[in-house]
C-alpha cells in the first residue's frame, strides 16, 4: 500500500510522499502481529533511514518504560506510541 509518512518530533514536522508501507506476515498462528514496514526509499533517506519498522505488538510497554526511567534520573529516549492511521 502507498501512502504518506508524517513524522513529528521536537524540531518540527516533515513529509514523506510516494512511501509504501506493509504489514508482514507473522508465523504464529496465535499471535497478532501489528508489526508494519514502511520503505522511504522513493523521497531520500529519512534521518538517515531508508526502510522502517514499527513494532506496535505492545507499545504501552515502551511508554511505561520510557516515563519510568525519566523518574529515576536515568538516560532514557522520551517514547511516543506509533499512530498508524
Amino acid at each position: 500500500m502507498n501512502g504518506t509518512f508524517i513524522s513529528v518530533d521536537g524540531w518540527g514536522a516533515e513529509c514523506r510522499y510516494l512511501c509504501g508501507f506493509r504489514k508482514p506476515r507473522t508465523p504464529h498462528a496465535l499471535r497478532h502481529a501489528a508489526n508494519y514496514r514502511v520503505d522511504v526509499r522513493m523521497t531520500g533517506p529519512w534521518h538517515g533511514q531508508r526502510t522502517l519498522n514499527l513494532n506496535a505488538v505492545d507499545p504501552y510497554v515502551l511508554v511505561f518504560g520510557s516515563i519510568l526511567a525519566h523518574r529515576r534520573g536515568w538516560p532514557a529516549m522520551t517514547a511516543t506510541p506509533p499512530r498508524c492511521a
